[in-house]
């Protein structure tokens, strides 16, 4: 997923204010003034990878075989989820994650109890046999000491029963905006019952390096992006923590088994603004990391766990764009399945301006490696002006799915749109979607796309603005499912 602080401003424009938020403030106190002003959108995952903000898994046995009895159908909105009790301003849906059967919804504006604080909190649905329609809410989980405007919410992950969620402006010691993640093993009770298993920080963790802006797990795995860290002397360089995940709901806190960084880092990268995962191989964006002479160009990088384990891991492949532009933010999102990697920009240009383009990488036979350019680039058929086309990304199999929060339908602007982009037989090419999803009575403003998760033959669109009831700013999230 990607998202504003305080959803205020077009994500591009945000994306060129942080460069240049963070570009004025280096070394000098007014970095937190500037902070907050700004933040830093996330991704997804999931892929904001995540998120992500959403991250996809190692396929389960059969998942393959599901992904291609959908291609070539079209998709039809089954469900309309929100939260409970829910507002006004809440924005339900600004972070989704899946999988199998259970949904998991970050929202930074969530306000906990009587206190008036816009603490934040991650809601989670299970799907009955009779569908997501009849999708139950089971749990809504929060912070323990929770402070106002965390952004606890933020990033959303989950495989089989781990979730883990990102609070990136939390307060650690006496570090502002320093970020914590917090990781929720189900209890045997089921999730209403469930407490934080551990809460994760850097280890020599610091003001600023809003960790957990983004978030990813698979398996025996956590991983959070630190897109503010300092590197050496490269301010807002950025990292990506790795993390022993905890197995049991009482077990002890993991300890960090990595600290991950790119060798041709600079200040300003923000590596970690965006995460993913899937299996022994991990995916990180950095979406304003120069490429030759082009400023903001940004880039992926693939770090594989070697035999030794994740604290010898070295970026093995880095990913760009190869035709380039400045300001394109190429990493804003990531998303990765077993052989292939798909990358947003939502600023790239195009018939208009900040329509954005989503970049296919299949991985080579000889494995990610070097430096590698797209085999593909996914596009709208319908691009617009501001349509952040790649602003939310999944990938499962054959099935890409690509949010455009700011696409107009109609007369409505920001009503927003998901894209389906099916694999050809003969493999991933440049093309156009397979399919467009909107929301049956959709309204301008919506952002319908803002995040994205996919599930087998479900897909999950976040539309965090979309008014329920009277109350503006709530939220929903739509379930779509393939039908011939």
């Amino acid at each position: 997923m990607t998202t504003l602080a305080g959803r205020s401003q077009p994500l591009g424009s945000a994306g060129r204010d942080r460069s240049a938020c963070l570009s004025a403030t280096l070394g000098a106190a007014a970095t937190l003034a500037c902070a907050l002003a700004v933040s830093f959108p996330q991704a997804a995952v999931a892929s904001r990878p995540g998120v992500v903000r959403h991250s996809i898994e190692r396929l389960p046995r059969g998942a393959r075989s599901v992904v291609s009895a959908v291609l070539g159908h079209q998709f039809v909105q089954r469900a309309e989820l929100s939260d409970r009790p829910g507002g006004s301003g809440e924005q339900f849906g600004e972070a989704v994650a899946v999988s199998g059967r259970v949904l998991v919804v970050g929202t930074v504006n969530h306000i906990a109890g009587s206190s008036g604080f816009e603490q934040g909190a991650a809601y989670v649905f299970t799907e009955p046999a009779s569908g997501w329609a009849h999708a139950r809410q089971v749990a809504i989980l929060k912070a323990p000491r929770g402070q106002s405007e965390e952004e606890f919410g933020r990033s959303v992950a989950i495989a089989g029963n781990t979730i883990v969620i990102g609070a990136p402006v939390r307060e650690v010691g006496k570090h502002a905006h320093q970020g914590a993640a917090f990781v929720y093993v189900k209890p045997a009770s089921g999730w209403r019952s469930a407490a934080p298993t551990a809460e994760l920080t850097a280890a020599a963790g610091a003001a600023e390096e809003f960790f957990g802006e983004s978030v990813a797990v698979s398996g025996n795995t956590v991983v959070i992006g630190a897109p503010g860290r300092k590197v050496g002397a490269h301010a807002a360089q950025g990292a990506v923590d790795v993390f022993a995940a905890p197995r049991f709901p009482r077990a002890s806190t993991p300890k960090q088994l990595a600290e991950l960084t790119a060798p041709d880092g600079q200040a300003n990268d923000a590596l970690g603004i965006s995460v993913a995962i899937s299996g022994s191989t991990v995916l990180a964006g950095a979406d304003l990391h120069r490429v030759g002479e082009t400023a903001g160009q940004g880039a992926a990088y693939v770090f594989a766990k070697p035999a030794a384990g994740w604290r010898y891991a070295r970026v093995s492949a880095q990913l760009t764009d190869a035709a380039g532009e400045a300001h394109a933010l190429f990493g804003r999102t990531v998303a990765i399945s077993e052989n292939a990697i798909v990358v947003g920009a939502p600023d790239r240009g195009g018939e208009n301006a900040e329509q954005g383009a989503a970049y296919v990488f299949v991985k080579p036979v000889s494995g990610w490696h070097g430096s590698l350019t797209q085999t593909a680039e996914l596009t709208a058929s319908d691009p617009g002006k501001g349509d952040q086309f790649g602003g939310a990304l999944a990938i499962s199999g054959g099935l890409i799915v690509v949010g455009a929060p700011g696409h107009a339908t109609g007369k409505n602007s920001e009503q927003g749109a998901g894209y389906v982009f099916t694999e050809p037989a003969t493999g991933w090419k440049t093309t156009t979607e397979a399919d467009e999803l909107t929301a049956r009575g959709g309204l301008a403003g919506d952002k319908l796309g803002l995040s994205v998760a996919l599930s087998a033959a479900t897909i999950l669109l976040g539309a965090p603005d979309r008014a329920v009831n009277r109350d503006l700013g709530h939220g929903v999230v739509y379930a779509f499912q393939a039908q011939p």
